[in-house]
């Protein structure tokens, strides 16, 4: 029973690690999410005026806002992928976390019925204490 209590500890430990593992990417993705929103804006700021002085510099940043909106919409399904992923291991996380505590219950429970016998051994074979 200690051996399955020491195996799910470190079940959990792996767990948790991956689980951080897998927030820190989203954590990434959403910091590029921030990035090409920026861009974009940056993109549309410069649109503003540019449309009367050159067709060609309006049609690069066209090109620009466009290929940032795409960009954009890719980076949104990876952080939704990533959050299930994430949401995923915080699931498996508290299996093992359950599975934890009944085994470390089981192991308590255990430990206390050893105990009463030994208790119960010690009283049967030990000599009574009472006058006769």
């Amino acid at each position: 029973m200690r051996e399955r209590k020491k195996a799910l500890e470190r079940l959990l430990a792996v767990k948790a690690q991956l689980r951080e593992l897998e927030q820190a990417r989203l954590v990434e993705i959403e910091r590029h999410q921030a990035k090409a929103q920026d861009d974009r804006d940056a993109m549309l700021g410069f649109l503003d005026g540019v449309g009367e002085k050159d067709p060609l510099l309006l049609s690069l940043a066209c090109r620009r806002v466009v290929g940032a909106a795409r960009g954009a919409a890719a980076l949104e399904a990876k952080a939704n992928a990533q959050k299930e992923i994430v949401l995923r291991r915080s699931v498996q996380k508290q299996g093992v976390e359950k599975l934890l505590r009944e085994a470390a219950g089981a192991l308590e429970r255990d430990e206390e019925k050893r105990r009463l016998l030994e208790i119960g051994e010690r009283q049967a074979g030990a000599p009574s204490t009472s006058l006769p």
